[in-house]
């Protein structure tokens, strides 16, 4: 007596498979249909076609999860019934069930898109249901890789950058449409076309300096290829190697952007950059020469020595000082920040007392805030380190910040700094009781010619001071930050490493806005 091998349990959540049964056959469709009776498969439903005609009318209406096939059919006959099934429903399982036992014909169904092949009479239940199970999980592998793969290949031929593939030996084997258009290709010209004929001579030695190979992969540089015209683009290159379960390399891909209209657009922006610079250096320059000799000519007019003047007098000749004053402070203003901007400020960068440096600043501002009523206080943590930084630059940092709290402060409030270590940093606090910023007005306080709208006041100011300090602040490698309430106060922090620090690399900000405002400046005929 045989005994049936135990059968894989399948969990009691698996779903119930719908099965179509394409066979002419009644004696052979019958014994199919007991055995799998006796399986412990979740079996919803099972159908019947006896050819290949009504077979693919069934399958255009329901949903089958697999179909167990014999070959020959009274309207189709051997492997082309197979085929003809899978060119109409590709996404179903199926099993070739067919009397041939033959092993070549097996390998041919399972090559041509069957999940499994079995021979009438030579399986029981076990083998039956082991293979419809496994059969119906392939298959949904094998859907989910093709899903996978489609979308993939979509994304590779409709992408707006150039992906190639290259094999061994650094030939082009495959490539997306946007390659051929950014090359003026055809795909004659790439087959099998050496990598290395799509760059100069010169960038190639570079790329291969680069020792891409060893690493693995080199993500996003510069550098030219060659059009089949001759003619030479800018484009940024990311390379991925391709390797073997063995480590040996089979191939790179490699992602292309055209980068020449950037390129070109940036050496634009380079060259009208340097003629601002010099635009506004010159202008600076030349302008301080006459209002040297007007701020001159309103003191001597002022203090009496070419001839008496009346109250009046005095009061318009008050107002053209400060506001000679107030545009020889943009001019010094805009030079600074220019010089930042372009990197050409030299920083002395030398170990110092910031305790000293804090209290000479400090001590400049005092009678400032004397005149003011304001109560100013100094207070300095105990064995502060010393750091690397120009005492000059902090000076100006601390000179700028301090005087803002005393000009927003009331009459009767109060301005404080403090320093003290945080970690391996130092850091300085400029603390008022003065108007505050108003909240929508906090991201926008480091901007360069930003200045808080307050409404019916007339708050005087380049609106350059702030943008100065965060350059001169990150220039040290440190950062700032504020707190603040409108009508409570403000709060700036200065943090400074306590060693040298590079500075992060910057773009220039808003150089355009910056001109655009030099040119539009005007001087306030008010108080």
């Amino acid at each position: 007596m045989s005994t049936k091998p135990e059968q894989e349990k399948k969990p009691e959540s698996s779903p119930q498979m719908r099965i179509l049964i394409v066979e002419n056959d009644l004696v052979d469709r019958t014994l199919l249909q007991r055995m799998l009776a006796q399986t412990e498969l979740p079996i919803a439903e099972i159908q019947y076609a006896e050819s290949l005609g009504a077979a693919l009318e069934m399958l255009d209406k329901n949903h089958f999860d697999i179909i167990l096939l014999d070959l020959n059919l009274p309207d189709s006959n051997g492997i082309d019934t197979l085929i003809k099934i899978n060119e109409k429903h590709p996404g179903v399982a199926n099993i070739v069930v067919t009397g041939e036992s033959n092993e070549g014909l097996g390998l041919q169904t399972v090559s041509r898109g069957a999940q499994e092949y079995l021979a009438k009479g030579k399986f029981n239940i076990y083998a039956l249901s082991k293979s419809i199970y496994y059969a119906i999980e392939r298959k949904k592998i094998e859907n989910k890789l093709h899903l996978a793969e489609e979308k993939y290949r979509k994304i590779f031929e409709n992408s707006a950058v150039a992906i190639t593939v290259a094999d061994e030996q650094d030939r082009l084997v495959s490539w997306n449409k946007f390659t051929e258009s950014l090359l003026g290709t055809s795909a004659e010209d790439l087959h099998l076309r050496p990598v290395k004929s799509l760059y100069p001579d010169q960038e190639w030695e570079k790329i291969r300096s680069l020792n891409i190979r060893e690493k693995g992969l080199q993500h996003h540089f510069e550098t030219k290829m060659l059009r089949k015209n001759g003619q030479i683009i800018d484009v940024d290159v990311s390379i991925t190697v391709l390797k073997d379960s063995e480590g040996r390399v089979t191939g790179s891909i490699g992602v292309v952007t055209d980068i020449t209209v950037r390129k070109k657009a940036e050496e634009k922006l380079k060259e009208t950059m340097e003629i601002k610079s010099r635009f506004i250096s010159t202008v600076s320059h030349e302008l301080r020469t006459p209002l040297a000799s007007m701020k001159e000519a309103v003191a001597i007019v002022l203090d009496g020595t070419a001839g008496k003047i009346n109250d009046e007098q005095k009061s318009f000749l008050n107002i053209a000082k400060r506001n000679i004053d107030r545009l020889a402070r943009l001019i010094d203003d805009v030079l600074n920040f220019q010089k930042l901007d372009y990197g050409k400020m030299k920083f002395d960068m030398q170990e110092n007392d910031i305790g000293e440096v804090v209290r000479d600043a400090c001590n400049t501002m005092v009678s400032l805030a004397k005149k003011n009523k304001l109560d100013f206080t100094l207070e300095l943590e105990d064995n502060l380190p010393r750091a690397v930084f120009d005492s000059d630059r902090i000076t100006q940092i601390l000179t700028n910040l301090v005087g803002n709290s005393i000009k927003f402060t009331p009459e009767k409030g109060a301005v404080s700094v403090s320093v003290r270590r945080q970690a391996d940093e130092l850091a300085i606090q400029i603390k008022d009781t003065g108007m505050g910023i108003p909240k929508d007005a906090l991201p926008r306080i480091f901007d360069v010619f930003y200045c808080v709208h307050r409404p019916g006041e007339k708050i005087p100011g380049t609106g350059l001071g702030l943008a100065i300090v965060k350059k001169i602040v990150i220039m040290h490698g440190g950062r700032i930050e504020v707190e603040s309430e409108e009508g409570k106060g403000s709060n700036f922090t200065v943090f400074l490493p306590l060693t040298s620090r590079p500075a992060p690399k910057e773009l220039p900000e808003k150089s355009d806005e910056l001109l655009e405002n030099i040119v539009a400046a005007k001087t306030p005929a008010g108080k």
